[in-house]
């Protein structure tokens, strides 16, 4: 990630997790611009990192703003030309499953990711 017009004086704030599972984990704490991140699925099965625009809600039943589809022992990192805009609060969290009702937990360890946010 680099520094330039659309980004803030320091570059990025990251947050990482090392075990993303099937409980919310707070990306920010309030309303935030996300720009990317850099996924990695440790674990033999494809799994969806789901993110959520909400500060309430559970897993399964909370709106989900998107889902990334990460590959078994694959990666996945982008970077947004243009944010995506959360007014709440960005939360993520992975699960086995496509839909946005899943909730079923993946693999111990199975996330390390970095994403970034303003």
């Amino acid at each position: 990630m680099k520094n330039g017009p659309a980004y803030s004086a320091t570059g990025y704030k990251q947050t990482r997790f090392t075990a993303l599972t099937n409980a919310f984990q707070n990306v920010s704490t309030g309303p935030a611009n996300f720009y990317g991140w850099n996924i990695l699925n440790l674990t033999a099965s494809t799994m969806y990192v789901k993110f959520s625009d909400t500060s309430t809600g559970a897993v399964g039943t909370a709106a989900v703003k998107f889902s990334l589809l990460i590959p078994a022992s694959g990666t996945a990192f982008f970077e947004l030309q243009f944010p995506l805009r959360f007014s709440t609060q960005i939360r993520a969290y992975a699960v086995t499953g496509a839909g946005d009702a899943d909730a079923t937990a993946p693999g111990t360890a199975a996330i390390v990711d970095v994403l970034y946010m303003d």
